[in-house]
């Protein structure tokens, strides 16, 4: 039976002039990410390169592309951030504005009133309300 780093280093293909490896397993249609089965449970490829490479990742940091390639498992592309590293970095780049401040966080996180009232006025979903109040995202804060 392979290894994990075995069946991991048949999945990707160099690209010379970026120096990327790109993902050629099982890739996600939505998001471009690769994903590679471990432990019974499909994780993302760059997350496992990083272990296997750079080691252990710790509770609530991203693993972020220093390339912006999301198909890339170079380990030397990868860094370790918070989830507002990972978001400002997208925003600093124009892949995605922000749309909540860590101020505007910690003022959902104190409000009372509902999550429907707050996603109305902040203008974000009430699911994204919802998660930050429950410390499923912006754990950092």
């Amino acid at each position: 039976m392979k290894t994990l780093e075995e069946r991991f280093n048949e999945k990707w293909l160099p690209v010379t002039e970026s120096g990327c490896w790109l993902w050629v397993g099982t890739v996600s249609g939505s998001n471009s990410y690769g994903y590679i089965s471990s432990g019974g449970k499909n994780k993302r490829a760059h997350r496992i390169s990083y272990e296997l490479f750079n080691g252990e990742i710790d509770d609530g940091l991203s693993v972020m592309h220093k390339c912006d390639c999301p198909s890339c498992v170079n380990p030397d592309h990868l860094v370790l951030g918070t989830h507002q590293d990972n978001m400002s970095d997208s925003a600093s780049k124009g892949r995605k504005g922000l749309k909540l401040t860590p101020e505007q966080v910690v003022e959902i996180r104190a409000d009372d009133r509902s999550g429907r009232k707050l996603a109305k006025q902040y203008n974000v979903s009430r699911r994204t309300i919802d998660r930050i109040k429950s410390n499923q995202i912006w754990k950092e804060l």
